[in-house]
């Protein structure tokens, strides 16, 4: 899960409000379509995105901070830090050793 200092605060506002709308839906036993569709619609979000809302919520008992819009992680074998970041960890690695 994400460090709550590193969220900027407009994420942070989308999580707060994703999970008044979220949390009811991941409350219930079985949700139903009718349900995730109105959710779709009120968050702007297509119906798989509020499942997988859904899910996120029911996984760490419905922190808002699951919530947070995620970004790309750069995907497997890939690196997940910015080419500059990547650089100057690479010259202080080799300054240092």
């Amino acid at each position: 899960m994400t460090d709550i200092s590193l969220v900027e605060e407009e994420s942070w506002q989308i999580a707060k409000r994703r999970a008044d709308v979220i949390r009811p839906l991941a409350a219930l036993r079985q949700c139903s379509r009718r349900l995730v569709r109105a959710a779709a619609d009120e968050l702007e979000l297509s119906e798989r995105q509020v499942y997988a809302l859904i899910r996120r919520c029911r996984a760490v008992d419905g922190a808002a901070l699951s919530l947070v819009p995620g970004v790309s992680g750069g995907g497997k074998g890939q690196s997940r830090l910015i080419r500059a970041q990547e650089e100057l960890l690479g010259s202080i690695i080799a300054e240092g050793y």
